[in-house]
Order: C-alpha cells, then sequence, then structure tokens
C-alpha cells in the first residue's frame, strides 16, 4: 500500500530542524537505500558545493548525509535542503533536465519545481525503518520520476539521479529510501508516522 505522508515527515523533520542548535554535531535524518539492507549500508549523501552530484555512500562521521526538509510551493512537496540558513542549498535535477537519468545536484534553493520532492510512504523494514521513494514535483504528466541510483548500480560513489517509477522495491531496490535518525555513529529507525 503506498500512501503520501509527506506533512507527517515534514511535520516531524520542521520540529527536529527547530532544535537544530540543541542537537548534537552529526545529528538528522538519513536516508539508506532499500537495496543496501542486507549489506553495510549505502546512504543518500550530498555534494557540499553548488552543481556537486550527488551520490549513495558508506555511513560517514561528517554531517553530509543529513537531510532537512523545508516546505515547497506545493502542498505535499519539500525541498531537501542540506544548509538550512542562508544561502539555503538542495538537491534538485541538474538543469531541470526532466528525463530518464538525469542528475540530481546540488543547488541553491529557489522555486524550481524540480528542486521539490514528495515523500511517498512505501513499505517498512524488519528493523521498524520505514521506507519511502521521493517523487520530483516537476515530473511531466506521463511519467513519474522519483530518486534513484544511476543504472541501479547500487556501490559507494554511484550517482543520483531521477528514474521512471516502477513500484517494485524486490527488482529495483534503488529507487527506495529508509529512514534512520543518526546521532554520532548510532542509527535509530524511523517508523511510519
Amino acid at each position: 500500500m503506498r500512501t503520501s505522508l509527506f506533512s507527517s515527515i515534514l511535520g516531524l523533520s520542521i520540529v527536529a530542524g527547530t532544535l537544530a542548535s540543541a542537537t548534537p554535531a552529526h545529528a538528522g535524518i538519513v536516508w539508506r537505500n532499500f537495496k543496501t539492507r542486507d549489506l553495510p549500508g549505502l546512504y543518500m549523501t550530498y555534494g557540499s558545493q553548488k552543481g556537486n552530484t550527488w551520490t549513495v555512500e558508506p555511513l560517514s562521521p561528517l554531517n553530509n548525509q543529513v537531510i532537512t526538509f523545508s516546505p515547497g510551493s506545493d502542498p505535499g512537496f519539500s525541498k531537501l535542503l542540506i544548509t538550512p540558513s542562508l544561502p539555503r542549498l538542495g538537491g534538485g535535477v541538474s538543469g531541470g533536465n526532466m528525463t530518464n537519468g538525469a542528475n540530481v545536484i546540488t543547488w541553491t534553493s529557489n522555486n524550481d519545481k524540480n528542486q521539490e520532492w514528495r515523500a511517498d510512504y512505501d513499505f517498512s523494514l524488519g528493523d521498524g525503518s520505514s521506507c519511502w521513494s521521493f517523487y520530483n514535483f516537476a515530473s511531466p504528466s506521463n511519467h513519474v520520476y522519483v530518486l534513484s541510483v544511476a543504472g541501479a548500480n547500487v556501490t559507494s560513489g554511484a550517482t543520483l539521479v531521477i528514474s521512471d517509477y516502477l513500484a517494485d522495491p524486490t527488482n529495483h531496490g534503488e529507487q527506495f529510501w529508509c529512514e534512520y535518525n543518526k546521532v554520532g555513529d548510532a542509527l535509530t529507525p524511523v517508523p511510519f508516522p
């Protein structure tokens, strides 16, 4: 059963975001790629400079895997921010190129629709972690583009792209992201709200 509950996850993230100054360094929500659930695990990782490509990497002691949500221009959609303060940087589709395989890169946050995402709940793991797909708001009417790993090649350093949503975690786990709260080196599964 596929449910769009971005407002729930967004609400939790905004509450957490207001407490950012009180949280320990390197704390926040990280997203593990479902395809690596039985491996050491690879996590959504952003490039810290404008124009850098997003990738999947092993869990890092740095803060380059903590993603903050910020309301988008349309209800249910949000920006994936890496810097909540100005200048706000976030993830968007390179050049607004809404085609299969277009890279997701770090952009200065503005009102471009390709920078807005909706998290759709898909399923939960045995450890209690909720798993989601990220639908891009700028998807054309004849496609549903989601955040994915290029070529389904989920290896360290693989590029994040948009691709057609295939609704098949067994064969296309690269399109699904499981939510964990990271504090220091510790991970806690975040259950479905």
